[in-house]
């Protein structure tokens, strides 16, 4: 039970049992000052300094703050919780529960009192309850969702992750910020919001690309690449082929996207990059307008490729008909240095291929397509990768 203690003071970090007024300012060190300022303004200093005591550890200041608070506002079930968390930090489990329970009877909604109560259906193993009050309390605090002491324990395990799954839906109020507030999260704390979402996904909320491309960009930037191609499987569905690259330019923005399996324009003002549909009509052609001194990446896409062998094609020409030699393709293990790829002219002279081999270890791969020195306007199009035998 004394894990709850800890729990407990990492959500009133975020839960903010602050007083707005200066009389909070008076009464910082001193409870008697606070009982001598008229009820309204004692009963948030007090809180405020119970909370700041058990965020420091002083479990005994706390409990005393919330004895006081609870003197001067007996009926009130936050001055109940704040004197109940000060017994669970000073190590008086069955005094605390008392407390818990009498301020749960007056008022689920003091966020202390619910995660308390979700701390002991995690120890009795009461997930749906668990799940409810954890629900419970992002839906009233959304900033808590970057508490890892709450959430932790219910990401962790299967069955109370399940349960969370269950309670989830476009709707839900705290589901926003739990998908994009994730660029300083830990990479456990990333790889644990990644599997919520992916058994989300299995469970059949399938929210779409736009909606976890903050979360697969924060995941894949962690370097965990196999949660991030599973996220994406499971929540971007329809887009399954951008792992592979197999969808061409169909979805190429070059004002730039937050998705980080997409194509990624990459800025040059020696380079213009332009669309326009394909001949054929099936996709978007990229126009590469540009005079370079040296070789210059254009373009980029993150891959997850499994080992073995594939073959890359795509077309590509100058706009008087000849082919495009000028452009160079590179497929390399993400940080490490470029490969350029060996390419051989197949059909009408202006599709290319290349076939190149993955190797185990390799868990996330960088393709990119470059323009070498020399001027003149040229187009790229019908990319496709294919694995083989």
């Amino acid at each position: 039970m004394l894990r709850g203690a800890a729990i407990l003071t990492g959500a009133l970090a975020l839960i903010g049992l602050s007083a707005a007024s200066g009389i909070d300012r008076l009464a910082r060190t001193d409870p008697a000052v606070a009982t001598a300022v008229p009820l309204p303004f004692a009963r948030a200093a007090l809180r405020t300094l119970g909370s700041q005591a058990l965020i420091a550890g002083r479990g005994k200041d706390a409990a005393s703050y919330g004895w006081h608070a609870l003197n001067r506002a007996p009926f009130e079930a936050e001055s109940v919780a704040l004197f109940a968390a000060g017994q669970l930090a000073e190590g008086n489990a069955p005094m605390a529960e008392r407390a818990f329970g009498l301020a749960g009877r007056m008022g689920w909604r003091v966020p202390l009192t619910q995660a308390y109560w979700l701390t002991r259906a995690m120890e009795t193993r009461d997930y749906d309850s668990a799940a409810m009050r954890l629900d419970a309390l992002l839906r009233q605090q959304p900033t808590l969702v970057g508490q890892q002491a709450l959430l932790d324990p219910v990401e962790r395990n299967p069955a109370a992750r399940a349960a969370l799954v269950e309670r989830l839906d476009p709707e839900t109020a705290w589901l926003g910020k739990y998908l994009n507030e994730v660029f300083a999260l830990p990479p456990q704390a990333l790889r644990q919001r990644a599997q919520v979402m992916i058994d989300a996904g299995g469970a059949g909320l399938v929210l779409g690309c736009e909606a976890v491309s903050n979360l697969a960009a924060a995941v894949t930037n962690a370097g965990l690449y196999r949660e991030a191609g599973a996220l994406w499987a499971a929540q971007c569905p329809d887009a399954g082929g951008l792992l592979q690259g197999g969808e061409g330019f169909a979805t190429l923005d070059l004002l730039g996207t937050r998705n980080p399996f997409a194509w990624q324009a990459v800025g040059s003002g020696d380079v213009l990059l332009g669309l326009v549909p394909e001949t054929a009509g099936r996709g978007q052609q990229l126009t590469i307008d540009g005079t370079l001194s040296a070789t210059r990446i254009f373009l980029a896409k993150l891959l997850l490729l499994a080992p073995g062998r594939y073959r890359l094609h795509w077309r590509a020409g100058m706009t008087d008909g000849s082919a495009g030699d000028r452009i160079r393709v590179s497929l390399s293990c993400k940080g490490q240095q470029q490969v350029w790829l060996s390419a051989q002219s197949v059909g009408d002279g202006l599709s290319r291929t290349a076939v190149f081999k993955v190797a185990p270890g390799c868990a996330a791969q960088v393709l990119s397509f470059a323009l070498t020195s020399g001027g003149g306007n040229l187009w790229l199009e019908q990319v496709r990768l294919d694995p083989l035998p």
